[in-house]
């Protein structure tokens, strides 16, 4: 069951990152790097505004870790899940009214990696997949093909994800985001009936 959560968690944080990309012009929610990289340039190319809009998302997302670990002490990870599943259906109330939700976002992927720890032989803790090709890598380059399996899986995870949202973007951010709610809610409720 954990290995398989942290394949569908995978496809979430792919599929809500797509859905901010494309919603919101260009703004990484579920990946901090791209952001992180926005945000050296264009403090170096002087523009304060661009650099601090950059900031933000990094910021709420690590803020949504530590709300994510409390959440997980509080309630376990049926709770951490349903926080989540709640700041997901925020942010796409916010979307229907106003379009302005990359900061709930931010903090729901950042809750999203305490439920994504490391799930058999593939690292699924963290929305940073670089380590997950190199993994990859590595295992082809042993011949280790069930280390390799894991890995691929959850490379192609994270990409079904990221096409799926760009394609529910055809109905629009806030629908995407509301099924996506939706679904980590059952996954709460299954953590739930699983675990007593």
């Amino acid at each position: 069951m954990r290995w398989w959560l942290g394949l569908v968690l995978s496809a979430v944080a792919g599929f809500v990152d797509a859905v901010g990309w494309i919603a919101f012009g260009g703004v990484f929610v579920a990946f901090m790097s791209g952001n992180t990289t926005r945000l050296g340039v264009e403090a170096v190319r002087g523009d304060g505004v661009a650099a601090w809009q950059a900031a933000q998302p990094v910021l709420a997302f690590v803020a949504g870790a530590v709300a994510g670990a409390w959440a997980r002490r509080a309630g376990g990870l049926a709770g951490l899940l349903a926080a989540e599943a709640a700041l997901l259906a925020m942010a796409a109330a916010m979307v229907a009214a106003s379009g302005a939700a990359v900061l709930p976002l931010a903090l729901a992927m950042g809750m999203q990696n305490l439920a994504r720890q490391a799930a058999g032989p593939a690292q699924l803790g963290g929305t940073f997949i670089t380590g997950t090709l190199v993994g990859l890598a590595q295992a082809l380059a042993a011949g280790e093909w069930r280390g390799a399996g894991a890995q691929a899986a959850a490379w192609l995870a994270l990409l079904a994800g990221i096409l799926a949202g760009a394609l529910a973007m055809g109905a629009g951010a806030a629908p995407a985001l509301a099924g996506v709610a939706l679904l980590l809610l059952v996954l709460a409720g299954t953590a739930a009936l699983l675990r007593g």
